[in-house]
């Protein structure tokens, strides 16, 4: 982790995967490409109301994880599997609390049960971006993905799988486990809210991007 004010503003600099990078850095315009470093494994933290205090300590942990993971194993200070499957577990039903919070605070969002009782739904201007299974069988949600990144994300992460009910292609299903963080569970909503905006029409586009909702959940539970 570097911390610099050589941009004239106080900014924190912290290693991450590739593709949390890239969702971060879609979904959170206070989040740009490492600051002189590889822009694909670094990643910029700049002052802004986006970035709450939860989810700056959820990245210096996961940036601090990487580095660790990558040491000689008699050299790791912590096992990383260990570490997250303690301090980094979220439960079946923290994950489905935090993903409806954030939903709800998100522009034009309407939910409701149009399928059946144990599926509660979540739409933005009538189209559908969060499912969230409301059985204690099998806690968890359904998010619409881009299908590159949601070929990454199944084969790095086994708590998420094709997605269910919907386009197993187009579509990811995510349950509680030692890598489902409350920071990945954020990136992962807002990453299917912006994919069904970006295919509205100009207008509704234009008319979302311009309501002052506030987006930042604190805690979630």
């Amino acid at each position: 982790m570097l911390q610099t004010e050589l941009t004239g503003e106080p900014i924190v600099i912290l290693e991450a995967d590739p593709l949390e990078a890239r969702l971060l850095r879609q979904s959170h315009p206070d989040i740009a490409p490492g600051y002189h470093m590889n822009r694909r494994h670094w990643i910029t933290l700049h002052p802004g109301g986006d970035l709450d205090r939860h989810m700056v300590e959820d990245l210096v942990t996961d940036s601090y994880l990487l580095v660790v993971g990558n040491l000689p194993r008699a050299d790791r200070p912590v096992d990383p599997d260990t570490f997250r499957s303690g301090a980094r577990l979220i439960s079946g039903d923290a994950l489905q609390e935090r993903a409806c919070a954030l939903a709800r605070s998100l522009a034009e969002v309407d939910e409701g049960y149009p399928f059946t009782d144990s599926l509660l739904v979540f739409k933005v201007t009538r189209h559908v971006f969060l499912i969230v299974t409301e059985d204690d069988s099998d806690p968890g949600i359904t998010v619409k993905a881009d299908p590159p990144d949601s070929d990454v994300l199944i084969q790095a992460n086994g708590s998420i799988t094709p997605g269910r009910y919907l386009d197993r292609h187009h579509w990811i299903s995510v349950r509680p486990g030692p890598d489902t963080t409350e920071t990945l569970v954020d990136e992962l909503v807002r990453e299917s809210y912006d994919l069904v905006v970006d295919g509205l029409p100009a207008a509704a586009r234009y008319r979302l991007s311009t309501d002052s909702g506030n987006t930042t959940v604190d805690g979630g539970r």
